[in-house]
């Protein structure tokens, strides 16, 4: 069986993984509605730690390292969150809802280790072996915070899927529906019971460049596999536009600000993709 299987909570300890799938159900209605979250997660997060008296500081940066998710840190009570965007936006919105489990531990658990130490997100924190309690449940909880039981019944049902002979196309347009990694959308139909070990083994053994050359064909999924590398300081630089557009700030201050934006960028520009 393939790890990303053996090693998720909901083979390893089903009864938590319940539990866990309780609690992104409860918060999804909370702070979303039980509507389908997309992209609209990093919203979802600040609206989450605003309600909860925190500021989130999100930023997106492309570091060309496949193996590099996200990572977040808690600095003088404020929470920020960094993004890569070099990877597929797929990843970045399951990055997002990971995190978010890790925050809600701080937050509604009091998980004070985060305070210290804030949490790292890297490929084999999702795909491999070895990962630590934390990480697995936050794997759980985002799967189904993107991925509801609800919502994934009535999209098979809107989009005619055969839950008795699910085929490639079918999965990507899931992938295509919730915005998350193929891989994600074949564990959350293990665990809703809609394939098999052995059927979902077929799938996360297919090749990921055939998985990209089938959704190009079909033209399914194309922006979640794209990617956008975006770099985004906490919105700073909108900012600085708006100050100078509207002469909020003296012109000194001004210069002064995009000079420390520009120090940031060459300083990173080793790490950060061109395109």
């Amino acid at each position: 069986m393939n790890s990303l299987l053996t090693d998720s909570l909901f083979f390893r300890d089903r009864f938590r993984f319940e539990e866990i799938a309780r609690r992104a159900i409860e918060f999804n209605s909370v702070n979303n509605g039980n509507t389908i979250i997309r992209d609209n997660i990093f919203l979802v997060m600040k609206n989450y730690t605003r309600r909860s008296g925190v500021r989130l500081v999100g930023m997106h940066m492309p570091v060309r390292d496949e193996d590099l998710y996200a990572f977040t840190s808690i600095r003088e009570g404020e929470i920020f969150v960094v993004f890569n965007s070099f990877l597929s936006f797929s990843k970045q919105v399951f990055s997002a809802a990971h995190e978010l489990y890790h925050i809600y531990c701080y937050l509604d658990l009091k998980n004070d280790d985060f305070e210290r130490e804030g949490s790292i997100l890297i490929d084999s924190n999702v795909t491999e072996r070895g990962i630590s309690n934390e990480d697995r449940e936050a794997n759980a909880f985002a799967g189904v915070l993107l991925v509801p039981p609800m919502s994934l019944a009535e999209q098979m049902r809107i989009y005619n899927i055969n839950r008795n002979d699910l085929k490639i196309e079918d999965i990507l347009i899931l992938m295509d529906v919730f915005s998350v990694p193929f891989k994600s959308i074949v564990l959350r139909l293990v665990e809703e019971g809609y394939l098999d070990c052995r059927q979902a083994d077929y799938f996360l053994d297919i090749d990921w460049s055939e998985v990209e050359r089938i959704c190009r064909i079909n033209d399914i999924a194309i922006s979640w596999i794209q990617r956008r590398c975006n770099t985004d300081f906490a919105g700073l630089e909108s900012i600085i536009e708006f100050n100078e557009q509207y002469d909020v700030l003296p012109e000194s201050r001004l210069n002064e600000d995009k000079k420390v934006i520009e120090e940031a960028k060459t300083e990173l520009k080793d790490l950060l993709c061109e395109e």
